[in-house]
């Protein structure tokens, strides 16, 4: 039951290929949950500013600045965790 040279590395052609599309789309819901987590903060600063009597403009101001906030904190943290 021997295994050519030839057939290993086409063997470790498809594993890498496969390897290759599982870190890009584990990248990609990376991303995906940081605007996700940008979307919850926005809408939560905008309903405490809305809360607290502010201005519709203000509101959105704040929501903005939460979502900006929350979502580069999260993709800074998550660059900072990545595995080697």
């Amino acid at each position: 039951m021997a295994t050519s040279l030839v057939q290993l590395q086409a063997d470790n052609r498809t594993l890498t290929e496969k390897l290759d599309r599982a870190n890009a789309k584990i990248t990609y819901l990376k991303v995906a949950v940081s605007l996700m987590t940008g979307v919850i903060a926005f809408f939560v600063g905008y309903l405490v500013v809305r809360h607290l009597d502010a201005d519709s403009l203000t509101a959105l101001g704040a929501g903005g600045l939460c979502f900006a906030t929350v979502t580069g904190l999260s993709l800074t943290i998550q660059a900072h965790l990545k595995q080697p």
